[in-house]
């Protein structure tokens, strides 16, 4: 809109907002945006992601690059002959021939991420296929316009110097890294340096100085927290301020109205259509031949057809170097617009994720037989949960006659940063499952993978932490959001994990709290599964309300709320079952006890007397009223849990807030 396409037109407007000093500053920012853009795209390369897939993908990618490249070349000479070009004829063909057969590693993984399909097998496959083609085409774009002998071997001993010296230098930099400290400014600045060296050289002995940028983010180590840092540090710069200078930059250049002419509308169509059937059509045939599913096959060929910001990069290289002109430029422009707007709409349409199906339909713990396979969906944002988690799951397991079977997932907030998306490259070896969305919606994600393996429960960590002065803070208000959309949609039961440092499962106490209703029955039900474990102790206490006759307390000031008759007769046939289990010595070390309460600090005082356990079992929605300052209680916990929470500084043990889910 800012050029020539719109307000550009108007008098005055450009040499007024836009100087020639102005610009000269803008294209110099511009430069290192994507110089810098191009080293994030090789760093967020894990090249040990392509072991399980590499070759599908590396058969896809070349077929599918050279069948459209060919089809591009081939074209091209038509189209050069309808467009006036003061450049060499073969440079256009083979530029035309690498722009339509281009696929954008990073705008594909950002429409992945969106469309839930980034941590599937036919996302992975699609990352591998993109990432094999950008380097393909960066590396040809590099070499050949100034392709000779001289520049060959110029350039075969420049590569090799970079990856012996850069290796060494950024590994050296990686080991100074702690995991527990952030990356030193010093480093950073290291890096940057090092890339617009790497550049520079680039440049002078004859390829793209972006090949050097792409190179330098190869090289830098995987391991250790050093990646990570240097990516946090360097993104908000980047992508915020200095890349979007450059699409300004692009903008400017870019001049709507040079396409005003039926021919050049014919242009505009016969390009699109050229790249939509060479990379669509090649991808599809190759994927056919090494036994794709047809579905996933369109799939993958329109899913490698986006174009988006890379596209921009070489349109810009094809300008500065005059092998595109005004009208040309303009055309592949929209070209690109065109292309990756059609994605997503396609793929939502033509993508059906496979639906777990079986006869496994228990959506909570309490069951006739507490001896059938049991689901559990364990959710964590981080490592400082997963022993607790590891602990609660051995606990759930019980004796060995009972199967468990466990879905873990990483949820992971979807950023405007790279290195979101980067960071499944981490978990593709080892095969966890990834939810990766904005974390408004991420629960979405959770409760459908729920649906789709039949668990009995849903495990989600407490998003708070404690403070030095024993007081529960929050810390992810976002995540505190998910979690209570979890419990009022979920298809299933959900238990939300206080962790307070979860210890041995073969030697632990655990005390379920109980007040009466379905939550509660269902958190002994649990306790009794856990019970089943050798050496674990468990413990049912039990509140009720005194008797309306009580001369001890007026009607209606019980703590314990009335419940109606139904809830009332299922909690004491509960209560029956497991004393007569106790009395036929069929559970070990369980112990009962009632106490009768009429206020808060009866409560408090009887909770005070069990806080050596290990674990608390309590039920979310437990009838009874308010046990904390409306101020310090948390929706999610309930009120027994929310009393436990304002407690946790005096004692060692962990929460589990439970919600029972319908039963089919």
């Amino acid at each position: 809109m800012l050029g020539p396409s719109l307000f550009g037109r108007i008098r005055g407007f450009t040499s007024t907002l836009f100087p020639k000093e102005s610009i000269i500053v803008l294209e110099a920012f511009s430069e290192f945006g994507h110089l810098m853009f191009l080293f994030f795209v090789g760093l967020e390369l894990e090249l040990s992601s392509f072991c399980r897939t590499w070759k599908r993908a590396t058969c896809i990618s070349f077929f599918g690059t050279l069948f459209s490249g060919l089809l591009g070349f081939g074209l091209s000479s038509f189209i050069w002959s309808m467009v006036a070009h003061d450049g060499p004829k073969m440079t256009f063909r083979l530029f035309m021939a690498a722009n339509v057969s281009f696929t954008a590693f990073p705008v594909l993984a950002r429409i992945l991420a969106e469309l839930k399909m980034l941590t599937t097998e036919l996302g992975s496959l699609a990352i591998c296929i993109a990432a094999l083609c950008d380097g393909f085409i960066w590396i040809l774009l590099a070499l050949l316009p100034h392709f000779s002998g001289s520049v060959f071997i110029s350039s075969l001993v420049f590569i090799t110097a970079t990856i012996v010296i850069l290796r060494f230098l950024l590994g050296k930099i990686a080991r100074c890294c702690q995991n527990d400290e952030p990356v030193r400014a010093g480093h950073v600045l290291t890096t940057v340096i090092s890339i617009i060296v790497i550049g520079i050289i680039s440049s002078i002995i004859g390829i793209q100085a972006l090949f050097g940028a792409f190179l330098v983010g190869i090289l830098v180590p995987r391991n250790g927290p050093f990646i990570e840092g240097l990516a946090n540090r360097l993104e908000d710069l980047i992508f915020i301020i200095i890349l979007p200078l450059f699409f300004l930059s692009s903008g400017l250049k870019t001049d709507i109205t040079s396409i005003s002419s039926g021919t050049s509308w014919a242009l505009l169509a016969l390009v699109i259509s050229c790249a939509c059937v060479g990379k669509i059509g090649g991808t599809i045939i190759t994927s056919l031949i090494v036994k794709v599913p047809f579905r996933e096959a369109i799939i993958l060929g329109f899913l490698m057809n986006t174009k988006g910001l890379v596209e921009f990069i070489m349109l810009n290289i094809g300008k500065e170097r005059q092998v595109l002109n005004d009208e040309m430029f303009a055309i592949m422009v929209l070209t690109a617009l065109i292309t990756t707007a059609m994605t997503p709409p396609i793929i939502t349409a033509l993508y059906r994720p496979v639906k777990i199906e079986g006869l496994y339909m228990h959506r909570r713990i309490e069951r006739t037989n507490m001896n059938a396979e049991l689901r559990f969906l364990i959710c964590f944002i981080d490592g400082r949960n997963v022993p607790s988690l590891i602990s609660l799951l051995e606990l759930s397991r019980g004796n060995l006659r009972r199967r468990l079977k466990v879905y873990a997932v990483h949820l992971m907030a979807l950023s405007d940063r790279s290195s979101a998306i980067s960071l499944v490259h981490r978990t593709v070896v080892l095969r966890p499952v990834t939810a990766i969305s904005k974390m408004d919606t991420i629960y979405k994600d959770i409760i459908s993978g729920a649906e789709q393996k039949h668990v009995a429960m849903i495990v989600l960590p407490f998003q708070k932490t404690t403070s030095e002065y024993h007081i529960m803070e929050p810390t992810r208000d976002t995540l505190t959001r998910v979690s209570r959309q979890v419990i009022l949609d979920a298809p299933c039961s959900v238990g939300i994990l206080v962790d307070h440092c979860l210890g041995n499962p073969g030697c632990m106490s655990v005390v379920v709290l109980f007040f009466g209703g379905s939550d509660d029955r269902e958190a002994l039900s649990y306790g009794l599964l856990m019970a089943d474990r050798p050496g674990v102790g468990l413990r049912v206490l039990r509140f009720v309300a005194p008797p309306p006759e009580s001369p001890d307390i007026e009607i209606g000031e019980s703590i314990i709320t009335q419940t109606d008759a139904n809830e009332k007769q299922k909690d004491n046939e509960c209560i029956n079952k497991l004393l007569d289990r106790i009395a036929a010595q069929m559970v070990k070390n369980v112990e009962y006890a009632e106490r009768v309460v009429e206020k808060r600090e009866i409560i408090a005082w009887e909770i005070a007397g069990v806080m050596k356990c290990s674990l608390f079992l309590v039920g979310l929605r437990a009838p009874v009223l308010p046990l904390v300052d409306e101020s310090q209680e948390n929706w999610e916990l309930g009120p027994v849990g929310s009393l436990l929470l304002t407690e946790m500084g005096k004692m060692n043990a962990s929460i589990m807030v439970i919600k029972q889910g319908e039963d089919k």
